[in-house]
């Protein structure tokens, strides 16, 4: 951690620039400035040149080297280690060393770096900054850098550069002109004169610069950032220029919360010598300067235009392609719980006076609340109504403004409007349990039967959840009718109790079972013929409603799984056309030929092949070790549990998926290091523990014990059922979390955890699954690949947000967004990034999003995060989220990746579809008959121009021949809703990449997750990040997290 004295918070350091905007300013840029823009930091040239060094001497691993991957970073700085004539990791000496190791010619350096910066255009930062020379705000801009990103910015703005080199550095003594914005590379520009690179060159700073550094910065203010502080000849002459006294301050943003010796001394000298000097923890430069001139210029209209004109300089409309699914041909169907509803062609309508500072809805709730029939919403001034006209009177009689009339309504109008869908499913509900003789929760838009009493469970009723859909340009909407559970009072039953009853009624129904309960609805609503009623009942209002007893089919086109029926497919009461999409491949290595091999099924694939990064990895004879930390009466039982891993264990059961445990080493070609009791690498505890942050905090420090001298290793934490209590608590608003503590903790240090439970190893029946499990988790945790997937397109990079809701000190709430991106097209190299908002937005539904500016900041980091992880930017951006994208999200998001020239971007919600269910079909002589399993997973089916329903839970092959099966045995399995809110891309693109994704969760060795691994992962760092001592800058691999 770095000392209050030396630091100055981001919100601070904003208001000190905005409050100095009449004093000058410099700013001092290194190569981390430049990343956005599309070029290489010092760091990532430092493992440039290492990788090619590497692969000179090894050819063969060009195939699987990755330099964007932690596990090649280490692989590689092993073999320099071996050769003992390469500096250690982390030397100081390091970039200079292997700048002339790699290119020990000049001209060939020289050429390196003209490379990297070819054909690259500033990105926001620097426009933003030259914006600062035209506002009078900056005069100079000093950098590390060779590239010409300061100057083609400025001009892009209208400023006009002078270009200072190692050839004309006398001109930092001219008279600075208010018109001219100067330029200064310190390290040399590769147009014009020699680059400084090797140590020998870093250590001899130009004598022009040092003499201007120390008379320049006497009265100038200076802002250091994307700079490393590596240069020891130029720290040396900002350590001179601020040993003066002057009012010059000197802030330096950087990347986190530690602070390398160069920086302290500096900040030190600075402060020693009556100098305001501090460090900054910042998200980034462009992220950096997008904040300084927002709310610096927020006030003046002029320039907050200019600014908005850069940030949005090609504002794009919101477009979204329709989903059209073409060239369909119906092999199957599966049934809905969808029946077709016609609605009132009027409704009435009128006006009324509130009083002053009401919430207009809780008003009318009340004034109708002692009232029967009638239902009423307000809309724009109005309040729209079901009812008698004598009953509206009643209700509003003395606040009436205008006479109730009956006004026309269409269903495309209800369609687009929350509040008229409200009213119509409200009355819709009243409607039917009057009609239908069925009790009514108007709260849950639950109707139940008390005559059905679920299991004896003492108020617990058997009934039907109804919602509305609306199709297209449909003259009638869609009414699903959903199976589910009525509690009286729900909070007579503990949450355990609760969720087992709910088990017991849902997750154990299988398809037909779910059928006959669907059924028996069905005849108590509709006794064989339409449901037709008036509202009120028996009104002769006309306020009519008629449902349909012809429950809708989704045809499906399962020409991709190979079905072709015999007999031609008689379609019945079509609501969709949909089609199904086979499951997503995986990659292995096989065994026999050392090549790459596919296989759907990831338990069976690793059984019959090698790990995905086997060929890479197997060159450096890997062992994966492990450390534990166990209370010490557990030590015994635990070591034999965890020796089982190297053992094999037999199934023993006709299984459609589980297979025979292999041991550690067949499965993985690996070896499982496990510790002795009695070595440093086995921590003892004592077993009776009281205090849960005690307990964290010992942890944590006996972890960093273990790893401190055993780089790579895996700490195992043992948790007995006797520190259950201890594991969650919640007091005085805060709340704690042992696994998240201790989750972030190993984050911040860079070591790996699993946790593993009593019950976990006294579990003899699942001891078979158990043990695959774990093995991948521990497998994946020392940051090997099991396995990648096939068939993505290799110029699409992946993200996902997650938000995690918390309150500050002040009791205000803020927002944790959570950034996780997979970068390259085997669907590897998730990583996550942090962001803190701290005045978020809320949607009616109690959503976070962002405003433009704070999505504007995502899009930038995205956009970095992709730049540090790729050779090149990708053609196409996917951003998946499971919360809606609000009008300013999709232009903050579409406006920072444009600028980086992706324009061709996805923006896609993925929620759970409550509403729609699907039972199964199969044909017989073109007949529909039930199933015995559920929908197939990778069922799709669009819903609208912009909506499709995709089944990523259902039925899938059983490794036995010819047999299906699904997961969990039994339940009708939930579909997924994907919104697409901006975007070109298909329904079939998006459907797979998504089930792709599915498959990339290596903490599960489940076939499958429900969500893909871009949202399931999101929402996860979004809650362990708050606990990280930092959020800006920072990413982590997700293997950290899990």
């Amino acid at each position: 951690m770095i000392s209050e004295e030396y630091t100055l918070g981001f919100d601070a350091f904003l208001r000190s620039f905005k409050q100095n905007l009449d004093s000058p300013f410099a700013f001092l840029l290194g190569a981390g400035a430049s990343i956005s823009s599309g070029i290489h930091s010092a760091e990532e040239c430092l493992w440039d040149w290492k990788k090619q060094i590497y692969l000179s001497n090894n050819p063969s691993d060009a195939t699987f080297l990755d330099i964007h991957l932690d596990c090649c970073k280490q692989i590689i700085q092993m073999w320099l280690d071996k050769q003992k004539k390469y500096p250690s990791l982390n030397d100081p000496n390091e970039y200079e060393f292997y700048a002339e190791t790699a290119f020990p010619f000049e001209e060939d350096r020289t050429k390196y770096f003209k490379s990297l910066c070819y054909d690259k255009k500033p990105y926001i930062g620097y426009k933003l900054l030259c914006l600062l020379n035209k506002y009078g705000v900056v005069k100079s801009v000093w950098t590390t850098n060779f590239d010409s990103l300061v100057e083609n910015a400025a001009y892009l703005v209208s400023v006009k550069p002078t270009n200072v080199n190692l050839l004309n550095s006398q001109v930092v003594f001219n008279n600075e002109n208010n018109n001219e914005l100067l330029c200064i590379a310190l390290h040399g520009d590769y147009k014009y004169d020699k680059l400084k690179n090797t140590r020998q060159e870093l250590d001899n700073q130009n004598q022009d610069f040092v003499d201007r550094l120390g008379i320049y910065f006497v009265d100038r203010n200076l802002i250091v950032i994307g700079y490393s502080g590596r240069d020891k000849s130029l720290m040396n002459a900002l350590k001179y220029a601020f040993s003066k006294k002057g009012r010059g301050r000197l802030y330096w943003c950087g990347y986190g919360n530690k602070l390398n010796d160069e920086i302290r001394e500096l900040l030190k000298t600075a402060q020693d010598s009556g100098r305001e000097a501090r460090y900054i923890n910042t998200d980034g430069f462009d992220e950096t300067m997008t904040s300084l001139l927002l709310s610096s210029y927020r006030e003046d209209i002029d320039k907050k235009n200019e600014i908005d004109s850069i940030l949005k300089s090609e504002q794009k409309t919101v477009e979204v392609k329709p989903f059209i699914l073409d060239n369909c041909f119906s092999t199957g169907c599966i049934k809905t719980n969808l029946y077709p509803v016609s609605f009132p062609k009027d409704v009435y309508q009128f006006e009324i006076n509130y009083p002053n500072d009401c919430n207009e809805w809780n008003f009318i709730k009340e004034r109708i609340k002692p009232l029967c029939d009638i239902v009423a919403v307000p809309l724009n001034g109005k309040v729209y109504a079901f009812s008698f006209a004598e009953v509206i009177h009643t209700a509003f009689g003395n606040v009436l403004k205008s006479t109730p009339t009956r006004t026309p309504i269409t269903i495309e109008a209800v369609s687009n409007n929350s509040a008229l869908k409200a009213l119509f499913l409200k009355t819709l509900l009243c409607g039917l349990s009057a009609h239908s003789n069925l009790h009514l929760s108007l709260s849950k838009a639950i109707l139940y039967n008390k005559q059905f009493l679920f299991n004896g469970n003492k108020g617990v009723y058997e009934g039907i959840k109804l919602d509305i859909l609306y199709k297209g340009n449909l003259n009638y909407a869609l009414l699903s009718v959903t199976p589910t559970l009525y509690f009286e009072n729900k909070e007579s039953y503990s949450i355990e109790k609760y969720k087992s009853i709910f088990h017991d009624f849902l997750d154990k129904k299988r398809n037909r079972d779910y059928e006959k309960t669907i059924q028996t609805w069905e005849n108590i609503i509709f006794k064989g013929k339409r449901a037709i009623f008036d509202f009120p009942l028996k009104s002769n209002n006309n306020f009519i409603f008629k449902i349909g007893n012809n429950r809708g089919f989704v045809d499906i086109d399962y020409t991709d799984k190979g079905v072709i029926s015999e007999h031609p497919y008689i379609s019945q009461h079509k609501l969709f056309t949909g089609t199904f999409i086979c499951e997503p491949k995986l990659e292995f290595i096989s065994r026999n030929s050392n090549k790459i091999v596919l296989d759907s099924n990831p338990m069976r694939g690793l059984k019959n092949n090698y790990p995905y990064d086997y060929l890479f990895q197997s060159k450096f004879n890997k062992e994966i070790k492990l450390g534990v930390i166990c209370p010490i009466s557990y030590q015994q039982a635990f070591k034999e549990f965890l020796c089982g891993l190297n053992g094999i264990n037999h199934f023993g059961k006709d299984s459609d998926y589980i297979q025979d445990y292999s041991g550690f080493f067949n499965t993985y070609a690996s070896t499982l290091n496990i510790p002795a009791t009695n070595s440093p690498e086995w921590i003892s505890c004592h077993d009776e523990q009281k205090d849960p942050i005690l307990l964290a905090q010992n942890i944590c420090k006996c972890a960093l014990k273990i790893v401190t001298n055993n780089p790579g290793i895996i700490v195992l934490i043992f948790i007995p059922q006797k520190w259950e209590r201890l594991r969650k608590f919640e007091q005085d608003g805060t709340s704690f979390d042992l696994h998240n503590y201790v989750k972030a903790y190993a984050a911040q240090s860079g070591f790996t955890t699993q946790f593993i439970e009593e019950k976990t190893i006294n579990d003899k029946k699942m001891k078979t699954e158990i043990y695959w499990w774990l093995s991948l988790a521990l497998f994946t945790k020392s940051m090997r690949s099991p396995w990648a997937l096939s068939n993505l397109d290799e110029k699409t990079a992946y993200a996902g947000l997650g938000y995690s809701l918390k309150k500050n000190q002040d009791r205000k709430p803020t927002i944790m967004v959570g950034c996780s991106h997979i970068y390259n097209s085997k669907g590897q190299g998730l990583r996550y990034k942090l962001s803190q908002i701290d005045n978020p937005l809320f949607d009616k539904k109690k959503n976070p999003y962002l405003s433009y500016e704070e999505a504007f900041k995502v899009g930038m980091n995205i956009q970095q995060m992709f730049i540090k992880s790729m050779d090149c930017l990708p053609k196409r951006v996917v951003i998946h989220k499971r919360t809606p994208f609000h009008t300013d999200e999709i232009h903050g998001l579409i406006d920072a990746l444009s600028l980086a020239n992706i324009n061709d971007i996805d923006l896609v919600t993925i929620t759970i579809e409550d509403n729609i269910r699907g039972i199964n079909q199969y044909l017989s002589q073109g007949v529909s008959m039930d199933a015995a399993y559920p929908v197939w997973r990778g069922v799709c089916f669009p819903l609208s121009e912009t909506e499709f329903i995709l089944w990523t839970h259902g039925t899938v092959e059983s490794i036995a021949n010819k047999r299906s099966y699904f997961p969990g045995g039994r339940g009708i399995p939930s579909p997924l809703r994907v919104t697409k809110f901006y975007g070109n891309g298909n329904m079939i693109t998006i459907a797979k990449e998504i089930l792709g994704f599915t498959k990339m969760n290596w903490n599960s060795f489940n076939f499958y997750t429900k969500f893909p691994a871009t949202i399931d992962t999101s929402n996860t760092l979004a809650q362990i990040g708050d606990l990280l001592n930092h959020t800006n800058g920072e990413t982590y691999d997700y293997r950290y997290f899990i």
